[in-house]
């Protein structure tokens, strides 16, 4: 059996917020058999952590922020979503 794919969904991109370090810290001790994790983060990257998360073979994707462009948003998500790659979504965001 493969890993179990989560999704990250975030307001922001990755810098060294509380947020982004409590993600960061998971996705650094999973166990990566059982678990693998993308990134949906709002904004234009990189961030500092993109390299660590492209290095372990995880995609981020770019979202435009909602309060911009809330149509392109949801599209762009939705997208993200209909992939059905993803079992769990873990939101930090509005």
């Amino acid at each position: 059996m493969g890993a179990v794919n989560v999704l990250y969904v975030y307001g922001d991109i990755l810098q060294h917020g509380g947020i982004d370090n409590f993600m960061m810290n998971y996705f650094r001790h999973i166990d990566r058999r059982l678990v693998h994790i993308d990134f949906a983060l709002q904004g234009v990257g990189p961030g500092v952590y993109d390299r660590e998360i492209k290095a372990a073979g995880s995609d981020i994707y770019y979202l435009p922020k909602p309060r911009k462009n809330p149509m392109r948003y949801l599209a762009e998500l939705r997208k993200v979503y209909g992939t059905g790659k993803y079992k769990i979504v873990h939101t930090h965001c509005d």
